[in-house]
């Protein structure tokens, strides 16, 4: 498997479960601060803000910010082309339906879960707000992916691997999908499409091998 993208609740341990993935396969391990870094060579420093907005705010979207939004869908793609990477979430499994060298995982764990495991994070004992803080963010992050990229964070059939983190513990998740990205390389998916199908400029290429190989 040349790329692995994983999906993912907040306090679902996405970050931890990406991070090892990438190191048992010697990936790169791209997160938000990977793409913003690609994304500010070219003049676009407010994706972030464009990212965690509200629904109402992204309605009122000038032609500068969609322009920043189908060019992260572009940068998505060509951190996949680089290959041997685990990007993590940024709605990176909506951009790859159906590729044959890609495993679109999600990570999710029941609310009052993530809703204990943030109140230990941020030493808050009021249930209501850190409630709030999750399902607002939760619903934020869908709100962009399914209105940007068409994609639906919360079917499972949008993915190749769904793991309850609340149930299955970090390094058994983390063999998991190892395993299941290591194997299905040599599953025959000839009506999948492939990574080496995507056009991706050359200048951006450029930039995000430079950015991912130093």
């Amino acid at each position: 498997m040349n790329v692995i993208t994983i999906s993912r609740y907040l306090n679902s341990g996405g970050i931890t479960i990406g991070k090892r993935v990438a190191e048992e396969l010697s990936y790169k391990f791209v997160t938000k601060e990977t793409i913003e870094e690609i994304m500010s060579q070219y003049g676009m420093v407010n994706f972030d803000s464009v990212y965690e907005s509200a629904p109402g705010f992204l309605d009122r979207l000038d032609h500068f910010q969609e322009d920043m939004v189908r060019f992260h869908r572009k940068v998505i793609q060509a951190l996949a082309v680089h290959g041997r990477v685990v990007i993590l979430g940024r709605g990176s499994f909506a951009v790859f339906p159906d590729y044959s060298d890609v495993l679109n995982v999600r990570l999710w764990a029941p609310l009052e879960v993530r809703v204990k495991r943030l109140m230990t994070k941020t030493n808050n004992t009021s249930w209501r707000q850190c409630m709030d803080d999750v399902t607002a963010h939760d619903r934020i992050r869908r709100a962009y992916v399914e209105r940007w990229f068409h994609g639906h964070p919360d079917r499972a059939n949008a993915f190749d691997l769904v793991i309850n983190t609340a149930k299955v513990p970090s390094e058994s998740a983390v063999s998991i999908i190892v395993d299941s990205a290591v194997k299905s390389g040599y599953l025959d998916l000839e009506k999948h499409k492939k990574l080496s199908e995507l056009e991706v400029d050359t200048v951006l290429m450029e930039t995000v091998n430079k950015i991912l190989d130093s």
